[in-house]
């Protein structure tokens, strides 16, 4: 199962566990609920991965943004995860990345969280979709959340 993509303007490790913005006293994280970002910002995104199966959890986790206006230019660099470039869609204004990781010990949940630069991408409306897909057992899951950058 998956959360719901959470954006933020900052997620940082957590120093303090008790602060109320810190998430299972590891992650502290600055939600922006009105999902609006100046393209100078980085677009911080935060979702929570359960019942990953086995003792080493095994997952691919695929990330596409995507203009809502088919007829811009996609331009986005993922800045805290390693991935493959899968495609730059540049007709369907859509970009890609995947990637594969492991991770061992207390992983339900497992935390997860990375940073969009965007300040390549043109000002507008965009609809970013992660899907996490469990390698032991073949399950997937997926959730999207749209954004708008502006001009600043």
């Amino acid at each position: 199962a998956l959360s719901g993509l959470v954006l933020a303007s900052r997620i940082e490790p957590a120093a303090d566990a008790a602060n109320p913005f810190v998430r299972w006293g590891r992650v502290k994280i600055l939600a922006l609920p009105s999902r609006i970002f100046l393209r100078s910002q980085p677009v911080f995104v935060y979702y929570e991965v359960y019942g990953l199966a086995g003792d080493e959890a095994r997952y691919r986790t695929t990330y596409t943004l995507e203009s809502r206006t088919p007829d811009r230019n996609v331009v986005a660099r993922f800045i805290s995860a390693v991935g493959e470039l899968l495609s730059d869609d540049e007709e369907k204004g859509a970009i890609t990345y995947s990637f594969e990781r492991s991770q061992s010990g207390d992983t339900d949940p497992l935390l997860e969280y990375f940073s969009l630069d965007v300040s390549d991408s043109p000002a507008g409306d965009y609809l970013l979709r992660v899907e996490v897909e469990d390698l032991a057992t073949g399950a997937s899951a997926e959730r999207q959340v749209p954004l708008t950058l502006v001009e600043g």
